[in-house]
C-alpha cells in the first residue's frame, strides 16, 4: 500500500526539511572550502566567497535533493504526474505550432501592409538566414550538397539563387507589385 500524504502537509514538511537541512548543511560547505583552499591552491577562489553564498547554494542543493522524496510523497510517480508527457510525441505539435504561429505572422503583415511584400520578404529572408547560418557554420564535407541542399527546394544555395532570380523578375517587372487603383471590382461598382 502507498502511502500518500496530503499535499499541505508533504509541503510543509519539505519547506522545514529545505531551510534545516539548507542551515545543517552550510557550514560544512564552508569550512570544507576553507580546508581544501589552505591544501589546494586551486581552490582559493572558491575559499574567498562569503558565508551567504554558501547558504544560498545549500538551500538550493537541500530543495532540489528534497525535490523528488516530495513529488513522490503527493503520488506523482510519472512525468504525465507533473504534467508533463513524452517529448517525442509532442514533434508533430511543436511543428504545426511553429508552422502556424509563423504563418499568423506573416498574415499580420499582410493585414497591416496590404501588400505581400513584407510577408514575402520575410520568409525569404529567413530562408536565405538559414541557408547562409547553415553554410558558415559547417564543415565543407560534401561540397556539392551545400549547394544543392537537403534534395528539397526549400535550402541550400539553388533555393537562394530562385529567390534571388524572383527578386530580379519582379524589380524588372514593377507593374506586377501591389494595385494602387482598387480591386476591379471595386472599380466597377466606382463607374456603375
Amino acid at each position: 500500500m502507498r502511502c500518500v500524504l496530503h499535499p499541505g502537509i508533504a509541503l510543509l514538511g519539505y519547506f522545514v526539511a529545505v531551510f534545516l537541512g539548507g542551515a545543517l548543511l552550510t557550514p560544512w560547505l564552508y569550512r570544507g572550502a576553507q580546508g581544501a583552499a589552505e591544501l589546494i591552491p586551486a581552490f582559493q577562489p572558491l575559499a574567498a566567497h562569503p558565508f551567504s553564498r554558501y547558504l544560498s547554494r545549500a538551500l538550493l542543493l537541500a530543495a532540489l535533493l528534497g525535490l523528488w522524496p516530495l513529488l513522490r510523497a503527493v503520488g506523482m510517480r510519472s512525468w504525465q504526474g507533473v504534467g508533463l508527457s513524452q517529448p517525442a510525441r509532442q514533434v508533430r505539435r511543436l511543428a504545426a505550432g511553429a508552422l502556424i504561429g509563423s504563418g499568423m505572422i506573416l498574415g499580420v503583415c499582410y493585414q497591416r501592409t496590404g501588400s505581400l511584400f513584407l510577408p514575402v520578404g520575410l520568409h525569404a529572408g529567413w530562408i536565405v538566414g538559414l541557408t547562409l547560418g547553415g553554410f558558415m557554420t559547417r564543415a565543407a564535407v560534401d561540397p556539392p550538397g551545400g549547394f544543392w541542399g537537403s534534395g528539397r527546394i526549400l535550402d541550400g544555395w539553388l533555393a537562394f539563387l530562385a529567390l534571388g532570380l524572383l527578386l530580379a523578375f519582379c524589380l524588372c517587372f514593377p507593374g506586377l507589385g501591389p494595385r494602387t487603383d482598387g480591386a476591379p471590382w471595386e472599380r466597377n461598382l466606382q463607374t456603375g
